[in-house]
């Protein structure tokens, strides 16, 4: 079975919790589906190393960027239609980029592993936070 996800670009605002992204997709540019190798591990550390690394002329240039990263031939990753209802996705995970100009970007991923209906977010932070939690927690594990 294939581990799927959305990945989400947010313009920070005020009021608009980093661990509520994921109820929010109508505040979303787009709404990118993944649909395997989705987990914080793969697509998590891929995703925090575009984000720590870009470039963008505002969200609308991170958001274009972002599939252009992720989108290489037919298959896996495709546009969704944007949606609140993550009752009716069959996700694991949703990926919440939260971009404000000058200011580093956020990342928030909610988990429905093993099929919780519920979900929890498993983590806010940075990328370069993602990165040095998820990669040195990896290698710690291998030694």
């Amino acid at each position: 079975m294939s581990t799927s996800s959305l990945t989400r670009v947010i313009r920070r605002q005020e009021g608009l919790s980093f661990a509520d992204g994921h109820l929010h997709g109508d505040k979303s540019l787009v709404n990118m589906y993944r649909h395997n190798d989705s987990y914080p591990g793969c697509h998590g550390i891929l995703l925090a190393r575009f984000l720590r690394d870009i470039e963008h002329n505002g969200i609308e240039c991170l958001a274009a960027s972002l599939i252009s990263e992720f989108k290489h031939k037919p298959r896996d990753i495709y546009l969704y239609p944007i949606t609140d209802d993550i009752n009716n996705t069959y996700v694991e995970y949703i990926y919440t980029v939260y971009v404000k100009p000058d200011n580093e970007h956020y990342i928030s991923i909610w988990s429905r592993w093993d099929n919780d209906e519920k979900g929890e977010v498993i983590f806010v932070g940075t990328p370069q936070m993602f990165l040095d939690k998820y990669i040195n927690n990896f290698y710690k594990k291998i030694k």
